[in-house]
């Protein structure tokens, strides 16, 4: 049996294409991006690292308001 997970992008950040690790896949659910992973089953006390980069969009940055 295999599990599928879901990681959604976080706001106000781009998904650099390909950096998905173990085959993950971008997809977009109701206009907003997920990264789609397809787990095989661990075993019991078993980890699996999953990751995936961004960049920060402009926006996030310009936002910002300085504080005196």
């Amino acid at each position: 049996p295999y599990t599928t997970l879901f990681r959604s992008i976080p706001e106000l950040s781009n998904y650099v294409d390909g950096s998905a690790s173990n085959d993950g896949k971008i997809m977009e659910i109701n206009g907003k991006q997920y990264i789609t992973y397809i787990i095989d089953t661990l075993r019991a006390g078993s980890t699996q690292t999953l990751s995936f980069a961004v960049t920060v969009d402009e926006k996030a940055t310009s936002d910002r308001k300085s504080v005196v």
